[in-house]
């Protein structure tokens, strides 16, 4: 269903560079609406830099980033992103509430004071993730888990169409794997479009519908079940797998 509606995000001919090597080079994508996507590449491979680059944090040398059909260049005000974990500072002064309030309060005014349906929102976001019981817990205080679960929170009272998440499986209990995959999933089921880095092969097809898989350049795009095979993995990693995919 999600590939028969237009494109949610169309990526043309995008080029990073960083110290005048190429981290992306003439890359293509489009995401489709309503379609929980996994980017899938070796270390190096420009994956975290592709997300920056979507949400206008990283400005390519070329191409064109088109969003919702939008013609500018960038246009980010409906897109979340939850970031890896070990690029937040855990020790900053702030509790769990406080984290997800971020949302609310980031699309405010410096005059103007969260409402009614913004704490209402949080509170919200704060049980799709049974976080309820940790709203005045300091962040440092929280497991890998639970960190990763609060990010999401905030992702999610944002409320926006677009989800962008950098590794979010990585380093947490197999309870948080399974609740942030129900949670992704019940968003693509709203008509949420989902992006999400990864890097374990064993569990794209049981996680995402469509797959990316990159390598500085694009190297296939589709439903994984079609895009999941020997030879684009072996061209991603330029490396020999004994892949074997269960029917």
């Amino acid at each position: 269903m999600s590939d028969q509606l237009p494109p949610c995000i169309t990526i043309k001919d995008l080029t990073v560079i960083y110290n005048s090597k190429p981290v992306i080079w003439d890359l293509d994508l489009i995401v489709p609406q309503a379609t929980l996507l996994g980017i899938i590449g070796p270390n190096g491979s420009g994956k975290t830099t592709l997300l920056k680059t979507i949400m206008g944090t990283i400005k390519p040398i070329a191409g064109t980033i088109t969003i919702h059909q939008n013609n500018k260049t960038q246009n980010t005000q409906n897109i979340a992103y939850v970031p890896q974990k070990n690029s937040i500072d855990w020790t900053f002064p702030v509790n769990v509430y406080d984290v997800v309030m971020m949302a609310r309060t980031a699309k405010l005014y410096w005059y103007q004071q969260a409402q009614k349906k913004d704490y209402e929102i949080v509170d919200w976001a704060i049980e799709q993730v049974n976080m309820s019981n940790f709203k005045d817990k300091h962040i440092s205080e929280l497991s890998g888990g639970q960190q990763q679960r609060i990010f999401l929170a905030r992702a999610l009272a944002q409320q926006a169409d677009i989800l962008i998440l950098d590794e979010p499986f990585n380093g947490i209990d197999l309870a948080t794997e399974q609740l942030i995959l129900s949670v992704l999933k019940g968003l693509k089921e709203l008509g949420k479009t989902i992006i999400v880095v990864h890097h374990d092969l064993n569990t794209v097809q049981k996680y995402f519908d469509w797959t990316f898989l990159m390598n500085i350049k694009h190297i296939a795009l589709g439903p994984t079940k079609n895009i999941l095979t020997s030879e684009n993995i072996e061209k991603t990693f330029q490396a020999k797998f004994d892949w074997n995919i269960p029917l």
